[in-house]
């Protein structure tokens, strides 16, 4: 079983970071585990790829990130950029169900990433939720006219995080 755990295991991280694994050979190979245990594993992960409520937060500020990161990791899986223009592309190729991102970023601020999103997507496009530190009356409705579906401000009440992301994914699976 520890082989199938690691293979499972490879697999997520690589679906969350797939250049996290670049340096490191194959996942360990499953010649050894009976047949039946490799169908019920292709089984779950087939269930878990297709039943996984997926988040990318968009947030170059390490501790930030680690702790919303910390906040989420429980009950949804969890995709991560640290940069706008990585942002924008991690999200068009995975369409995440839900974006949390950040306004100041590098390469792309929250705002370009929003719209570009928004351009390509239309319709098809998931909520995107502003998590910023601005807070300066005003900047909220600024991004609502912006495209932002919703809009949380740090230092981050984690009430209200949950609640924001309840209200477009539903209650926490």
């Amino acid at each position: 079983m520890i082989e199938v755990g690691l293979e499972i295991e490879t697999h997520l991280v690589r679906r969350r970071d797939p250049a996290a694994l670049s340096r490191h050979s194959d996942p360990f190979p499953l010649e050894r585990v009976s047949l039946q245990t490799k169908a019920f594993c292709r089984e779950n992960l087939q269930f878990y790829e297709q039943s996984a409520v997926r988040i990318l937060i968009v947030e170059d500020n390490p501790v930030n990130l680690d702790l919303v990161m910390q906040l989420l990791e429980d009950d949804y899986e969890l995709l991560t950029a640290e940069d706008g223009a990585f942002g924008v592309d991690i999200a068009l190729r995975e369409r995440p169900d839900l974006l949390l991102l950040d306004l100041s970023l590098p390469k792309k601020s929250g705002w370009e990433v929003c719209q570009e999103i928004r351009a390509a997507l239309g319709s098809e496009a998931m909520p995107i939720v502003a998590l910023t530190a601005h807070a300066i009356k005003g900047d909220r409705e600024k991004a609502l006219r912006s495209g932002f579906d919703d809009y949380v401000t740090k230092p981050i009440d984690e009430n209200l995080l949950f609640a924001t992301i309840e209200k477009y994914l539903g209650p926490r699976p």
